[in-house]
């Protein structure tokens, strides 16, 4: 059996404080993430986090999904990169 990927995500790292700012803005503030401790940030919530440099530092990276056919899916956060144990975060689209 052979299986087809027509519609392959890709992911793009993203410049936070910079061209990307304002889609990750609203990417965070008009999407909920109901597993997560912070379920809907506000603008102001996304604004600190970029100041502290929680999307991009030495300790932070973060990058959009996107699909070819529908643009950006979501976001990939890795944390922690610099104390051996790192993490990542996936946040998805709401879907409707």
């Amino acid at each position: 059996m052979t299986v087809e990927w027509r519609h392959v995500p890709q992911v793009t790292r993203l410049d936070p404080g910079g061209c990307d700012r304002e889609a990750l803005i609203e990417f965070l503030t008009t999407n909920a993430f109901p597993h997560h401790t912070q379920s809907q940030p506000t603008v102001e919530d996304v604004e600190r986090h970029i100041a502290a440099g929680a999307y991009r530092d030495d300790d932070n990276d973060t990058y959009w999904i996107e699909h070819p056919a529908h643009g950006s899916i979501g976001v990939l956060q890795y944390e922690d990169l610099e104390d051996g144990a790192p993490l990542f975060d996936l946040l998805s689209t709401t879907s409707e």
